[in-house]
């Protein structure tokens, strides 16, 4: 073998020997993200376990005039505080008193379900007005049914 040959076959075997791993850098390293060029990359996968962010929620704004906040209005706290003020005023209703034992007040949710049977559309009306008065409009369901009670005559046959 000659000095020449020699000298090559060594100079190959240390490049081999002594090379260096490609750059860990993406931007360095194309082959390191994926990319196909220097700085191309991807985003990583999506982590199914990761927790998102919590989305700021804004304080309310001390300096705001009263006209954005809602309207107060006096409601009774629950069902049965709503039932039993309609009670008390079918109570001071003269025309309503005489058929509270026939109508039955059911409040759920902040409505109100009227059943039963009164002698007359007025009476039947007079109820409905005060438990709208109590509740407010549209949360009234009038189900009471009129029965016009029978004469003295129809009783004795």
């Amino acid at each position: 073998m000659s000095v020449a040959s020699f000298v090559l076959a060594i100079s190959l075997t240390g490049c081999c020997l002594f090379a260096q791993p490609p750059a860990a850098d993406p931007h360095e390293d194309p082959r390191a993200n994926g990319g196909d060029r220097t700085g191309d990359t991807q985003p990583g996968p999506r982590d199914p376990h990761a927790v998102p962010d919590p989305i700021p929620v804004r304080p309310n704004n001390p300096h705001a005039s009263s006209t954005d906040a809602p309207a107060a209005e006096v409601q009774p706290a629950n069902d049965s505080e709503i039932m039993r003020e309609i009670r008390a005023a079918l109570t001071k209703d003269r025309l309503a008193r005489k058929s509270l034992t026939h109508v039955k007040i059911i409040a759920h949710a902040g409505s109100v379900t009227l059943q039963g049977t009164v002698r007359s559309a007025e009476v039947r009306h007079a109820i409905e007005q005060k438990a709208t008065a109590v509740v407010g409009p549209g949360k009234v369901i009038n189900e009471i049914e009129v029965n016009a009670s029978p004469s003295k005559a129809s009783k004795r046959r």
